[in-house]
């Protein structure tokens, strides 16, 4: 028996009753239900919450195990999260199985993450018959091994589904209860027994065993584990790398420190680094006394850069980069003095300096607490794991006893003159300000005090206001940072004192300019908390959520709306989830939503509908809140969750219809008949989501130039699947009469069906315009890639001979590579029930039909279209006013004019019937393929170009080819085109691009 140890830390082990927690395990995000309650112990429930074991098991199949086309079968599931991993790690198929009371439960989990795909789920009694589960590659079990009288049930289960082949994993925290008994009796059965250590906790040591059939398995896993004994000694490998390097020599690169080599090739602890600086490292940080006495520049100078470090912080830096590295936050204790004058010897440091430090680091603690709720996944560090300074960033100091230090601040700055106490004076305020605003603005405060918003409204005008006079004073001392500076305040070296925190990748600080851009930006996004909460409408509040999304948001703002969005049940802080969805459907259907006259078993099924549509609906808004590159994976992941509740939607929708008017299914399930009213709802919502993770795309650059005219025509295909699914909401709402017993349903204001109809159309033409600009920009495209003069803004800075490789790659890639990348770019739309899938084929005949048509003609076509979009938004434009949406219909403005302008240029610099614009797509492909391959030939030299005189008549016939390729060459180089388009970091046009000729 094998044993090594597996240190184990869990982070989310602080939110383990919590009925929502997400996970991040093998470059997953998870998120998962539970259902905490007192009722949980060792005989019931325990399925019901997500133990630390499961993420153990979880986080080490994903780093450890090999899992591609293997079966895996869970035992004691629970919530699923093993089965989950175990099914985004690539495994064949996955068996996951507990008890019946908990199907329900693991149902939810599975469709939430996986909608529905790829996981099984049996109800398994330890002992019972497992025929319908058969042979299994892989077993899991995470701490089902606590009740000892099962182990032998367990076993047989067990051995029923293993194979000669099977490896079982069991996790196990110590609890006295017989747990190691288990691999005893494994043993016994003739099975191998291994117990693995990796690198666990104390609570979890030597608790992961193997059980596998086989010697020669079990012989080869161990030799692939970490052996802790058998560390390799590399101190003469060192010794003899650095013969010639001075003492701390090391480190003295700024680009790369040796903590930095050694923590990204995991060659050592990062702490270890502590004990290799040189001397004089060593004295230059030991060289700052904090009992020196300070002036009121000094100070200022040590606020400001405390400011810079704060905001800077707020963009994703690590706090050692930044609060940590100032030695005052590292005093311990602290001084005695601290707000008392009577007993300082150091007025400025004590009665200014360390009241603005204490501020600050509450302010980072209300920040901190935000963080925590785990609603967006950026690189925020906020670990608080030392005490000498956490007690900044926690509430030693309270909210009275930090306001009252900041009182006895500006007494004492009020009685001194000269420009650094006006400024100090001035931070002081504008600190009180901004911790009175981060206090109120917490959604639990929120909840308790209705009045808190307003005060932290009025706080955050005031803040606004005073901030825009100081930046206005003080302009020249902003922009130029001027002040002397205070050598040694600031340690960049602090990793010594905090190893633990230790940064990986090394991070700038900001301007003292650019952190007060950034206060602004705060400022700004903790307004939209009020915007947020006047919104009366789920329309607007999309169109909100679209244009914070577009927007390159704080995490603390984007993490701020989504805890103020939903809380407990209820969205913006007043409406109950399942009222909200309702307020979502009726919006797009109107008062004909078959809800209104519901009653007994139809209230219950949809109300069953409208709580899990209202947990998609919150997570599609949050969603939008996260950065860019994980708002794409997430719309797309979820896109299979909107398709199984559209599926949903329509059981409930045909049912209901035969509970009202009777009739045959094939009746209710006729469009003709039946409005559909829920799953219309459910099938815009996925349409909205589907246009979304293309679109984003397209603005994050993800896609290659070549790639461009395949994702727009796809885009366009789903806008134009969207705009004629709301041309038939249009249609089935004039066909139906008002009931006014909805009045009756909502607390807030009522949706009448001619806010209902006007919302539609209001969809239906953004749809359309959308449309009509990826169409046309489809054609642009694909003409200027034909052409060869389209290049992507990255790709303009690589040279020729990068360019020309990558050309190569393109004309010669095969037809089964261009297959496998249209299924990775679109796999997550490969298995919807709707809308209509873009097939690889279907897009190669439509690309073979462009080619026929002369590419002069597709720019004038393009031309066109957009004219018509126009056409389409102006008059369209008058009916979002009010709405919120006036933002959409500004960028798809800027986007269509933007292009057509561009288009136009074109078209007038070049002559009608320009032999360049004259050829044929095919026609171009051929020139352009004829010419890469005389590059390709110069390139290789003599062996090409004597093995091409081999044939003569080939040659001859390639020469013609060659010849009017560089007679269409001059044509194409003689109109002077060249070809950009721009979308990221352009908020005038931010998903769409706009070409520059």
């Amino acid at each position: 028996m094998e044993l090594v140890k597996w240190r184990y830390r869990n982070p989310y082990h602080d939110r383990r009753h919590e009925r929502e927690r997400m996970f991040v395990i093998g470059g997953h995000t998870i998120a998962m239900d539970q259902e905490p309650s007192e009722d949980i112990g060792l005989h019931q429930k325990t399925g019901f919450l997500i133990w630390d074991g499961a993420y153990l098991m979880a986080k080490f199949i994903a780093e450890r195990v090999i899992l591609a086309g293997k079966s895996c079968l869970e035992l004691g599931a629970g919530s699923a999260l093993v089965s989950i991993v175990a099914h985004l790690q690539g495994a064949g198929r996955v068996v996951a199985t507990d008890l019946k009371e908990y199907q329900d439960f693991m149902r939810r989990n599975i469709e939430r993450n996986t909608g529905g795909q790829g996981i099984e789920m049996r109800e398994l009694i330890w002992g019972k018959d497992t025929n319908d589960i058969g042979k299994m590659d892989y077993v899991f079990g995470s701490e089902i091994l606590y009740l000892a009288d099962q182990h032998h049930t367990l076993l047989d289960t067990l051995q029923a589904v293993m194979h000669t082949k099977t490896t079982a994993y069991f996790v196990y925290k110590e609890r006295g209860l017989g747990e190691e008994q288990f691999a005893a009796l494994a043993l016994e059965r003739g099975l191998k027994v291994r117990h693995l250590s990796a690198f666990l906790d104390d609570e979890f040591t030597n608790s992961i065993i193997i059980i596998m059939s086989d010697d020669a398995e079990l012989e080869q896993l161990a030799a692939q584990q970490l052996d802790i004994d058998g560390w390799l000694d590399i101190t003469s490998l060192i010794t003899e790398g650095t013969r010639g390097l001075a003492s701390g020599e090391l480190i003295k690169v700024e680009s790369l420190t040796l903590q930095d080599a050694m923590t990204s090739v995991q060659v050592m602890d990062a702490r270890l680094d502590m004990g290799m600086l040189s001397e004089s490292d060593l004295a230059a940080i030991a060289q700052w006394d904090v009992e020196r006495a300070l002036t009121l520049e000094d100070t200022l100078w040590i606020v400001e850069r405390m400011f810079s470090c704060e905001m800077t912080w707020h963009h994703s830096a690590s706090l050692l980069q930044t609060i940590y590295t100032c030695n005052y936050y590292t005093e311990d204790p602290l001084p005695s003095g601290i707000g008392q004058a009577e007993r300082t010897s150091n007025a400025e440091r004590d009665l200014v300096l360390y009241p603005i430090l204490i501020a600050t680091g509450l302010c980072c603690h209300r920040v901190w607490n935000e963080y925590i709720m785990e609603n967006v996944f950026n690189e925020e560090d906020v670990l608080m794991a030392s005490t000498s300074v956490a007690r900044f960033l926690e509430d030693q100091y309270s909210l009275a006893e930090t306001m009252r230090l900041l009182d006895g601040a500006q007494a004492f700055l009020e009685k001194r003159q000269g420009r650094a106490a006006d400024m100090l004076l001035a931070h002081v305020s504008m600190r009180r300000r901004w911790l009175a605003v981060l206090s109120c603005v917490f959604v639990q405060y929120l909840n308790d005090d209705p009045g808190a918003l307003d005060r932290s409204m009025a706080e955050l005008d005031a803040l606004r206001t005073e901030h825009d006079a100081y930046v206005e004073q003080y302009a020249e001392h902003i922009n130029t940072g001027a002040g002397a500076v205070v050598e040694g305040v600031f340690d960049k070296k602090c990793m010594h004192k905090f190893p633990s925190l230790a940064p990986i990748k090394p991070k700038e600080l900001l301007t003292l300019g650019e952190a007060h851009a950034t206060l602004g930006r705060l400022i700004a996004g903790v307004g939209l908390v009020r915007t947020m909460l006047r919104i009366e409408s789920v329309e607007s509040l999309v169109y909100f959520f679209q244009g914070v999304s577009r927007r390159a948001e704080l995490p603390y703002v984007r993490s701020l709306l989504i805890s103020v969005f939903a809380s407990d049940g209820y969205v913006q802080l007043a409406q109950p989830l399942s009222m909200f969805v309702r307020r979502a459907i009726r919006e797009i259907s109107g008062t004909g939503t078959a809800e209104d006259r519901t009653r007994g078993e139809e209230v219950e099924r949809i109300d069953l509908f409208c709580q899990e549509a209202a947990r998609m609906l919150v997570d599609w808004f949050r969603t939008l809140c996260q950065n860019g590159p994980r708002q794409r994976r997430i719309a797309l992941k979820y896109v299979a969750g909107w398709d199984s509740l559209q599926g949903e939607a329509e059981q409930l929708d045909t049912w209901l219809y035969m509970q009202r008017h009777g009739g045959s299914a094939d009746a209710a399930s006729d469009p003709a008949r039946n409005a559909f009213w829920f799953s219309s709802w459910a099938y815009h919502m996925k349409l909205l989501l589907m246009g979304a993770g293309l679109m984003t795309g397209v603005r994050l650059s993800v896609y290659l130039a070549y790639e461009l005219p395949l994702v727009f025509c796809y885009a366009a295909q789903v806008f134009e699947a969207h705009a004629q699914h709301l041309a038939r909401a249009v249609e089935m709402s004039g066909s139906r009469t008002a009931d006014s017993g909805q009045q009756r349903l909502w607390t807030r204001r009522a949706v009448s069906d001619e806010a209902s109809r006007g919302q539609v159309g209001r969809w239906q033409s953004v749809a359309a315009v959308q449309q009509q600009l990826a169409t046309a920009l489809w054609l642009v495209s694909h003409a200027c890639e034909r052409l060869g003069i389209f290049r992507t803004p990255w790709e303009w800075r690589v040279r020729r001979a990068t360019r020309l490789a990558l050309d190569v790659c393109c004309a010669q890639e095969a037809e089964a590579a261009q297959r496998a990348r249209f299924a990775l770019r679109f796999r997550a739309f490969a298995r919807l029930g709707s809308p209509t899938a873009l097939t690889f084929d279907a897009w190669v005949a439509t690309r073979r039909q462009l080619d026929e048509c002369p590419l002069g003609d597709l720019f004038v076509h393009a031309a066109r279209i957009l004219t018509d979009a126009k056409a389409g938004l102006d008059k369209a434009r008058r009916s979002f006013d009010g709405t919120g949406g006036e933002e959409l219909v500004r960028a798809l403005y800027y986007a269509v004019l933007a292009n057509s302008v561009a288009l136009a240029k074109l078209l007038k610099s070049a002559a009608a019937g320009h032999r360049a614009l004259a050829a044929s797509g095919a026609d171009a492909c051929a020139y352009r393929e004829a010419l890469l391959n005389e590059a390709l030939a110069a390139l290789e030299g003599d062996a090409t170009r004597a093995k091409a005189k081999r044939d003569r008549k080939k040659r001859a016939a390639r020469s013609e080819l060659v010849a009017r390729a560089h007679e269409w060459q001059a044509d194409v180089d003689g109109l002077a085109l060249n070809v950009t388009w721009t979308t990221a970091g352009e908020r005038q046009h931010p998903d769409w691009p706009v070409f520059t000729f």
